[in-house]
């Protein structure tokens, strides 16, 4: 009777073990246009949309950058164009409930020139190291030291050297995570900031003399913190309060006012032309 219950009880701790282990994936093929029921994100045109959302595969992702360029086909989820390259980006969602045991990507840059780097943080930790893409479509997979995974928001971050830039092209997406084993995803309703400028340009001098421009940010929920950027820091440069200061070059600039999401407001962003 001894040795039963010890079998009966060694029997119960494998198949809790087992439970607590179970893994589901959530992944997407971009194989297809939209005409043929393809997902992704599809903006060749609206420069004011800077900030992205799409479901794809059940769940809801968003793409925050410096442009507006993306484009998908059955060829792949294109990001930036030659002519509005992704200078910094970042691809994120937080509708995976359990931890982020790997994140993997089949994806490539367009032409040998550039120089892209591609790295992945769950809930602000960084898994694996930083890739450094190549013209051929390569599987990269992030995962964090053993025992150490997280669970929140995952975010796919895409940085571009200026001098050599184009297109960023996503073939595969895949995500093991620890869930109930049943595959099933739950689908988090953000709510949206509603950044925004008035004034959508601004006129400043080129002069290094010039005093600061201010353009307030509509921020009716106090979200914080804003970051402010510039397309451009030889023409026009932010604060960390909004206030654009002129280094003398005479020029175009877009100032953007980013917030980066939290567990109640998704990602947005804001921006004017200098």
């Amino acid at each position: 009777m001894k040795k039963f219950l010890t079998l009966f009880y060694l029997i119960a701790v494998l198949f809790s073990v087992s439970l607590s282990a179970m893994a589901d994936t959530w992944t997407y093929t971009w194989d297809k246009n939209k005409a043929s029921g393809g997902q992704g994100f599809l903006n060749p045109s609206n420069k004011e949309l800077l900030s992205q959302t799409a479901e794809i595969n059940g769940i809801n992702w968003t793409f925050v950058s410096n442009t507006y360029a993306t484009y998908f086909a059955k060829n792949g989820q294109q990001f930036g164009t030659a002519n509005n390259p992704v200078l910094h980006g970042v691809l994120s969602t937080s509708d995976l409930s359990g931890k982020i045991k790997s994140v993997s990507f089949d994806v490539k840059k367009k032409t040998a020139e550039q120089d892209v780097a591609v790295s992945v943080q769950v809930n602000g930790k960084v898994y694996g190291t930083s890739a450094s893409l190549t013209t051929d479509v390569v599987t990269y997979t992030f995962t964090p030291a053993e025992g150490t995974e997280e669970e929140g928001k995952i975010e796919v971050i895409f940085d571009q050297k200026e001098n050599n830039t184009g297109t960023i092209i996503f073939i595969k997406m895949t995500i093991e995570y620890e869930g109930d084993g049943s595959s099933t995803t739950t689908v988090v309703d953000l709510k949206d900031p509603e950044l925004d400028f008035a004034v959508k340009e601004v006129t400043m001098y080129a002069s290094d003399e010039e005093e600061p421009i201010n353009n307030p940010l509509t921020n009716p929920f106090n979200l914080s913190p804003i970051v402010y950027k510039s397309s451009d820091n030889t023409v026009a440069v932010p604060d960390k309060n909004g206030d654009v200061y002129s280094p003398g070059k005479v020029g175009e600039a877009v100032i953007y006012a980013v917030f980066e999401g939290n567990e109640e407001y998704r990602v947005d962003t804001a921006s004017f032309v200098v």
